[in-house]
């Protein structure tokens, strides 16, 4: 039986190497497929190949003949099989699977076309936006986001490949999401979670952990994971002052030195390894929060008295102390204030150091207050 497009080549050396050959002409539009594979020297091995890429040609032809060059269809075939697709996160990766799948269920206006067959640059700046509209009008504002961040991702893709050469339509496109402000949990219910914390801590020293580490973030401010990560090692002196050596998770490159409360430095100190640990070693993100929340619960307190408000209501915590904001960011590792970025090039001691000493004075001069009251 004669293997289509199997192709030989006689070797200087005399040998026989064999090639899968699909003519340009013939290659159908969106396939995954090369145009040319080498097969090697062994005939029956060469064979055996060819007859599985012509398999997958002819398959691809059963069910993608009619993809359209352009088409979202065309393009997602060819980003799938991309270098920078198989370098993306897998869960990126299903996020952009589960909106194609959702685009390719949308029709063409009066025409029944199904949207993957539509060439993606036929659209316009007022068409793209009229498809925007019904995005909003059709789907959830998350699922109307994810269409529109991947249109506009796809295009430029097949930009850059040449595949198209006026401007991208879907650019402009933005859905507003407004997001809502994060939770503060008043001051003296913070003292409550650490009080009941310590409390139960004399049974367990899980309690106890968690009772470090809320009074500690109530002062530096940092997200969940970058306070369970805290260890002996992360902590220096300058001066008269302990601070800790931080190196964000979540955004890359920012690192923040941010001083010790002084009343906390001797129990900081008093730990080995990880700052943050109990009998069973260091916790995660997970279980911190399950006693986290054990302890809210005990109280009665709301539900949205999470580990994870505790950056938010440190940071507030000093901005209604007075603190600057360029010196409150300068402990939070925030990077988004033009006039940090202006003015402090960096986070120093000398900027983190006195913002906490600020806000524990305006903490002592309250007490005094209520004290004479």
């Amino acid at each position: 039986m004669k293997i289509p497009y199997l192709r030989h080549k006689k070797l200087k050396n005399g040998e026989i190497a064999y090639y899968f050959d699909i003519p340009k002409h013939i290659m159908p539009a969106g396939c995954e497929l090369k145009h040319s594979y080498p097969l090697g020297k062994n005939y029956v091995l060469a064979c055996r190949e060819a007859l599985n890429l012509f398999e997958r040609l002819e398959n691809f032809r059963k069910s993608g003949e009619n993809i359209q060059p352009k088409s979202l269809a065309h393009i997602w075939s060819i980003y799938k099989e991309s270098r920078l697709f198989k370098s993306i996160k897998k869960s990126t990766a299903r996020t952009y699977q589960y909106t194609f799948d959702i685009l390719s269920k949308l029709k063409s206006g009066k025409s029944g076309r199904s949207f993957k067959d539509v060439p993606l640059d036929s659209f316009d700046y007022d068409s793209a936006y009229n498809l925007y509209e019904k995005f909003v009008i059709c789907f959830k504002k998350t699922q109307a986001m994810y269409c529109i961040t991947v249109l506009k991702m796809l295009y430029n893709f097949g930009f850059n490949k040449g595949i198209f050469t006026k401007n991208n339509p879907f650019a402009n496109l933005r859905i507003k999401k407004n997001k809502p402000k994060k939770f503060v949990i008043p001051h003296e219910h913070v003292k409550s979670i650490i009080d009941k914390a310590r409390e139960l801590g004399k049974d367990n020293d899980s309690y106890l952990a968690v009772a470090l580490a809320t009074e500690l973030n109530f002062y530096i401010a940092q997200r969940n994971a970058d306070v369970l990560k805290l260890q002996d090692k992360d902590i220096y002196k300058k001066g008269d002052n302990y601070f800790f050596n931080i190196n964000q998770n979540k955004v890359d490159n920012v690192n923040v030195k941010v001083p010790i409360p002084p009343h906390l430095v001797e129990e900081v100190l008093s730990k080995k390894g990880y700052i943050i640990a109990d009998r069973f070693g260091k916790f995660d993100v997970q279980r911190f929060s399950r006693y986290f929340k054990k302890i809210r619960d005990i109280l009665g307190f709301d539900e949205r008295y999470i580990f994870k408000n505790m950056r938010h209501t440190g940071s507030t915590a000093y901005v209604e102390a007075g603190v600057a904001t360029n010196a409150i960011i300068s402990i939070t590792g925030h990077t988004n204030e033009a006039i940090f970025n202006q003015v402090y090039k960096g986070n120093t001691e000398e900027v983190t150091l006195p913002a906490l000493k600020k806000r524990l004075e305006a903490e002592s001069r309250n007490n005094k207050i209520k004290e004479s009251e």
